[in-house]
């Protein structure tokens, strides 16, 4: 096998993935095989040594079914690990390729620098743990898809052989006993981390942090604290998007974790923003508002769906676990508890007592077909069910693989917005990546998901389909 580099991979990009003017025309058996194989590995098949495109040449399987047979080397078992101690090359090579892509699906792939206390969190919590959701769903065929949005677990990164720790911190740079530092090296699969609580000690004569919410200086904390919908509540995720101040406190107003929702919106439904129309903004326009944003429908129009979203984890805060000298911890999410009455709706005032209260929100937005999702929510755990019970996260996970495998970018969302006529290529691409999505909604299955678009006529063409 041969790894694609440089000036050979642009090539086989442009040849292999993306639509051209030239004429169309079906793909042999084997050029299908090696279209897909270098999509499913980032790998050129070894021409002579390759069990499937031998396979395929004595007409003992087809490119596809060929293809899915790499796929399958790297699915996991129920438990969360491969099946060797150490994933087979090829496995490693999938397994890998497929978590950098689903990693390459979230807005925000850094955690904010906080100077040294970063050091900590960043030898804590992989950034692309969030992407360990999807990864865990397609390849544990024991795991549905709407988990991705309704698990309730910590989940890790396994990464074998070892090759050190980030920054080289180790256990004695923490407070922590036994801290879980994250380990430098290829994927070997997922595993359910749980909630990896570890007792903890500041030394007596440390400074501890100004800012956030200081934790005592001796005590248990769940690093893998989880707080329900899947992905959504996931410690990693939280602390990837909030992206506030270190001493943030939501008001209702001006200071909100709408970036948390921002990026729900991106990442679980494929929307920008607005997602919603003008008229859906107008009713929560306030002319005399002390919020600005409140006073003017434009802005009202990506307000009504961020601010109502990160209502429910309106009590965020920052905890810290940094002092003088060593790592110690870093800073970590956490929630206030509600200890004030709960509010009526969405408030057009600051309120200084808002994360004190009661999460409680709506997820708000124009869905493919023009609908207005409106629907009451309480927390991360209960939007991930309200997400998982519609059409538009698994319509938004088939969009990004079909582009992922055709280069084909078909539009899912507001059809208000989609200019192109019922009978153009881009309706046709754009109905069948919903047929696809609405499928996956009743099958969980991701795997079938890109066995259909691989068995598709498009695929099979030299241009994907995206001539006619």
């Amino acid at each position: 096998m041969r790894r694609l580099t440089g000036a050979l991979a642009l090539a086989l990009a442009l040849t292999l993935s993306v639509p051209t003017v030239a004429a169309a025309e079906p793909l042999s058996e084997v050029a299908l095989y090696h279209r897909c194989y270098v999509r499913m590995t980032g790998l050129f098949p070894d021409y002579q040594q390759d069990p499937g495109l031998n396979q395929v040449r004595q007409g003992q399987a087809s490119g596809v079914e060929a293809c899915l047979a790499v796929l399958d080397q790297a699915m996991l078992m129920a438990q969360g690990t491969v099946e060797q101690p150490a994933p087979e090359p090829l496995a490693e090579d999938v397994l890998s390729r497929f978590h950098r892509l689903h990693s390459s699906w979230f807005l925000n792939p850094r955690f904010q620098e906080f100077d040294d206390i970063s050091l900590g969190t960043e030898s804590l919590y992989d950034p692309t743990e969030p992407a360990a959701y999807i990864t865990r769903a397609l390849l544990n065929p024991t795991v549905p898809a709407s988990s991705i949005l309704t698990a309730q677990e910590h989940l890790r990164v396994l990464r074998m052989p070892s090759q050190g720790t980030l920054y080289e911190l180790g256990s004695q740079d923490f407070a922590f006993d036994d801290p879980p530092l994250l380990r430098l090296g290829p994927m070997a699969g997922v595993e359910v981390a749980g909630p990896l609580a570890r007792d903890y000690r500041l030394p007596d004569d440390e400074e501890i942090e100004e800012g956030g919410d200081d934790l005592p200086r001796r005590g248990t904390f769940e690093i893998g604290a989880h707080y329900g919908g899947g992905v959504l509540g996931s410690s990693s995720y939280l602390l990837l998007n909030v992206s506030e101040a270190l001493d943030f406190s939501a008001n209702g107003g001006r200071k909100m974790p709408r970036k948390w929702a921002k990026a729900i919106l991106h990442d679980v439904l494929c929307r920008d923003l607005p997602a919603i129309r003008v008229e859906d903004a107008i009713p929560f326009v306030v002319a005399d508002s002390a919020v600005p944003f409140r006073r003017q429908t434009n802005c009202t129009q990506c307000h009504a769906s961020i601010d109502r979203i990160a209502s429910t984890i309106r009590g965020f805060r920052y905890a810290l676990l940094v002092g003088e000298g060593i790592a110690n911890g870093g800073y970590f999410a956490t929630f206030a508890a509600a200890t004030r009455p709960q509010d009526s709706g969405w408030p057009a005032i600051e309120d200084p007592d808002y994360g004190l209260r009661p999460a409680h929100g709506t997820l708000y937005f124009r869905d493919h077909a023009g609908e207005l999702v409106d629907l009451p929510l309480r927390d991360p755990a209960d939007l991930g069910r309200q997400l998982a019970q519609l059409d538009g996260p698994y319509i938004c996970l088939a969009q990004r693989y079909y582009r992922y495998f055709t280069g084909i970018e078909a539009y899912i969302g507001d059809p208000q917005n989609f200019p192109a006529a019922p009978d153009s290529p881009d309706a046709r691409h754009r109905d069948k990546v919903i047929g696809l999505g609405q499928e996956l909604r009743r099958s969980g299955d991701l795997r079938a998901l890109i066995e259909a678009i691989l068995r598709s006529p498009d695929y099979r063409e030299s241009d994907f389909g995206a001539s006619r």
